[in-house]
């Protein structure tokens, strides 16, 4: 089945960065409704990802919204994706009820895979955390190095016990009960995680396969270890476009835009 996703693509905002966060927010939401269409066994057409790579928006905006136009015309359904109705989309929406094309709002929660609504969840950016800007070795044809940006994380309440349960399985005391332990007398009181978790400029998922914890709490043997939470190639793309999502109301910048930083960082080094 075609489905036509009809969601905005005009910016809002009174600065240049408000403008560009605005146009990213919007061009994401769509790339993940054609994702979310192609899960459900439909093919998206989605005009306004396609057309706006060789038209000019500001000289060509009417022959793009005309060419939409046509392919909405060959869809099966139109879905309206979120609450905001543009007037282009108004002028979507007045096409596909002339032509008698069913009409479905999807909301954005409705969007989100099990493992995407994990990451949203429990993964968020600390605003007063430092980024770490560094470099790696890798090898492909011959050693290089590569640029690496480290976030430290705040974690949500199932990524903890994900670390309760790896360092009650080695013999060290949880944070929380787990197997109903007793909170005063079997549960580690004092100890704290920390969680980081690394972007690269060498993986195709740009960040790196395991989520880092350390443990602190001096009067524990285990006290300063490191934990590696592994990730599956798709909780690395979740985890990416998560922290895609918070990077840019954090920071103010995306993941590439820090990788970027990074690369500039350590040429400089040389």
């Amino acid at each position: 089945m075609n489905v036509y996703i009809c969601s905005p693509l005009s910016p809002e905002g009174s600065t240049g960065t408000e403008i560009w966060l605005s146009l990213e927010e919007n061009i994401n939401r769509a790339k993940k409704a054609c994702r979310f269409a192609i899960a459900k066994g439909c093919v998206p057409y989605a005009p306004h990802l396609y057309f706006t790579q060789f038209l000019s928006e500001a000289k060509e905006r009417e022959l793009g919204l005309s060419l939409g136009l046509k392919w909405l015309a060959q869809c099966n359904e139109v879905w309206i994706i979120g609450n905001k109705i543009t007037t282009g989309m108004q002028a979507e929406i007045h096409k596909a009820r002339k032509l008698g094309i069913p009409i479905k709002q999807i909301q954005e929660d409705q969007m989100l895979s099990l493992v995407d609504r994990f990451m949203r969840e429990n993964i968020s950016l600390y605003p007063q955390a430092e980024i770490h800007y560094g470099s790696d070795e890798a090898y492909v044809t011959h050693p290089c190095h590569i640029a690496t940006v480290g976030l430290e994380i705040c974690a949500g309440y199932a990524l903890q016990l994900i670390v309760d349960r790896m360092r009650k399985d080695a013999g060290f005391k949880p944070l929380e009960p787990i197997d109903g332990e007793d909170y005063d007398k079997d549960c580690d009181q004092e100890g704290e995680y920390y969680f980081y978790v690394g972007l690269n400029d060498y993986t195709d998922s740009k960040v790196d396969s395991t989520i880092s914890v350390m443990f602190d709490n001096s009067t524990s043997p285990d006290s300063g270890g490191v934990y590696e939470i592994d990730l599956s190639e798709e909780e690395q793309i979740a985890l990416y476009n998560r922290l895609d999502e918070e990077a840019q109301i954090v920071y103010g910048m995306s993941c590439e835009e820090l990788l970027e930083e990074a690369r500039r960082q350590m040429s400089l080094r040389g």
